[in-house]
């Protein structure tokens, strides 16, 4: 009963392997009464090991991957410990303890072979996978007896004793028989019925704690970090997305503190940002899969609403008593968990249904670019683009900040070009890489010369540059915009007996009208790329006038 209320993916498992296992002995001759107690026993302590296994790693809907199936082969042997020192007066540990190894000597947890597997094992382990395969699962559907008894039939002499299994097999409708009794006796525990009943009532019931739904900004901030995670974001680094998305995040759903926890490989979830309140003391912290509010939620990929955040720190030393909500949510992506989001409240916040959706939404948009990211190569001498020679666009947020502050301290204006080449990715289909590499350096090299050596000129993506240019007005910038359209409009770039014409959009951003860092720069320099045309005389007037841009020294 402990076993069937830890591991409710296999709930009356143990009662029918008893079923099948004892028809199988007395078929194969069995009759002394201590074996056979043995036999019975073990039916039902067999899974009694899975104690000692996460209740993750049993409950897991999907492929178990190598490390957790490694961790699952573990309950053979602590099966075998715990029934040791109970001393039965018959071989049930040692049965417990073999029933996975296989025939041909590739089972676990010793690699025993053939008949030096104790009988009481190898009846066992056909009556356990019988049932297994048989039985529906989170990972799995159920098979008929026919589909069910060919599997095993496919194993014999590998898996399994081929003279019990043919006998198994043989007989099967009275096994089936036994089996469908042995249900019929499972004991129904009553904590069973009320999470059911719970779990139905809290799906169907309204959010539980009143709370101001969705805040009217909310759908422009998720316009805005979706932009961000399906353009911008792929062009920084982690350690530079990862602000940026707390500090978004931040305008939808209050917290004290911010972790973003990334699975490191190891079973072992990684802060590797933390904002808000106590940052400095939760960077870096690690939590085991499975355990604590964050590690659960990464583990069984569901979030967790309005739990006491104490259980998150409790190895730590500090006092973190401030923080009185929990509001967590996986970071998934192909069915697989690779963080969370772990918001932390001080009172009088208390976090709502509304405000998991929220989080939610915004899981569903970031998973995917921090998933993308992680999957780059690190940083290092990739700063430099190999076919530009330019700055990558990362570098902008470490020298774009620099020149906006010196914008700020001497009252002086600073203009963001961003150049996009239209018809790039058509060329490139047409043509191959290395023409698209050709039009790029040309386009590069003929952009650079009409700026000046204080101006910043970075590669954005595949078909885009970004210029940040010191000291020039946003009037200064419109007829440079205009210059730069010319000569990209009239030029070609050449390659022996071919001639590429390139298009391109301009859109161009002032600070700080427009925006106080580089990152809101740009992304207001993007959206006027596609801004209606001038609509005014004398709008139209200033766009189309075209004279000398301030003298490069």
């Amino acid at each position: 009963m402990a076993v069937d209320a830890k591991d409710q993916t296999t709930y009356g498992h143990i009662r029918r392997v008893r079923a099948y296992a004892m028809v199988l002995a007395k078929l194969r001759g069995i009759t002394d009464a201590a074996e056979l107690m043995a036999i019975e026993t073990g039916s039902l302590l067999h899974d009694i090991g899975k104690l000692a296994i996460d209740d993750y790693i049993l409950n897991k809907p999907g492929r178990l991957s190598k490390q957790e199936f490694e961790k699952m082969k573990m309950h053979a042997p602590a099966g075998d410990e715990i029934l040791q020192q109970i001393q039965f007066p018959f071989p049930v540990a040692k049965y417990v303890r073999a029933h996975h190894e296989k025939w041909d000597g590739t089972g676990y947890p010793d690699g025993l072979k053939g008949e030096q597997i104790p009988l009481g094992a190898r009846i066992l382990s056909i009556a356990d996978a019988f049932d297994a395969i048989r039985s529906s699962r989170p990972y799995k559907l159920s098979f008929g007896i026919q589909d069910s008894v060919e599997l095993l039939r496919a194993q014999s002499g590998t898996m399994y004793d081929p003279d019990l299994l043919e006998l198994f097999i043989a007989h099967i409708d009275d096994l089936e028989a036994a089996a469908a009794e042995a249900s019929k006796n499972i004991p129904q525990l009553s904590f069973r019925d009320y999470s059911e009943s719970l779990d139905s009532d809290l799906s169907s019931s309204p959010p539980p704690f009143p709370y101001p739904t969705v805040p009217s900004t909310a759908p422009a901030e998720l316009v805005d970090l979706n932009e961000f995670c399906s353009s911008v974001g792929d062009h920084l680094q982690l350690s530079e997305i990862l602000p940026i998305l707390s500090q978004r995040l931040a305008k939808l759903v209050p917290f004290s503190t911010c972790i973003f926890f990334l699975d490191t490989g190891a079973d072992v979830l990684k802060a590797e940002h933390v904002a808000g309140k106590f940052a400095a003391s939760l960077l870096g912290l690690k939590i085991g899969l499975g355990k604590a509010i964050s590690g659960w939620a990464a583990a069984y990929r569901r979030p967790i609403l309005n739990t006491g955040p104490a259980l998150e720190f409790q190895d730590l030393d500090g006092d973190f008593t401030s923080l009185t909500d929990t509001l967590v949510v996986p970071l998934l992506i192909d069915e697989q968990c690779i963080g969370t989001i772990s918001l932390y409240a001080e009172a009088p916040v208390f976090y709502s249904q509304a405000h998991l959706a929220l989080l939610q939404i915004v899981s569903s948009q970031v998973t995917p670019l921090i998933a993308r990211v992680r999957s780059k190569p690190e940083p290092g001498s990739t700063l430099i683009d190999p076919v530009t020679r330019l700055h990558r666009i990362s570098y902008l947020s470490v020298a774009g900040s620099q020149m906006i502050s010196s914008a700020e301290r001497n009252q002086a204006p600073l203009s963001l070009l961003y150049l996009d080449l239209q018809n790039l990715d058509h060329l490139t289909s047409l043509y191959g890489p290395p023409v698209r590499d050709s039009i790029l350096r040309k386009i590069a090299e003929m952009v650079r010369t009409e700026f000046r050596e204080t101006d910043l000129m970075v590669r954005f993506g595949m078909q885009a540059f970004v210029a940040l240019l010191a000291g020039v007005r946003t009037d200064q910038a419109l007829r440079l915009t205009q210059r730069l359209h010319h000569h990209i409009r009239t030029s070609s770039a050449a390659l022996p007996g071919q001639h590429f014409h390139v298009s391109c959009q301009i859109g161009l951003a002032t600070y700080p009208q427009d925006g106080s860092t580089p990152l809101a720069l740009l992304e207001s320099a993007q959206r006027s790329l596609y801004a209606p045309p001038a609509t005014s005389t004398q709008d139209a007037a200033t766009a189309n006038r075209i004279v000398e841009f301030p003298p490069r020294p």
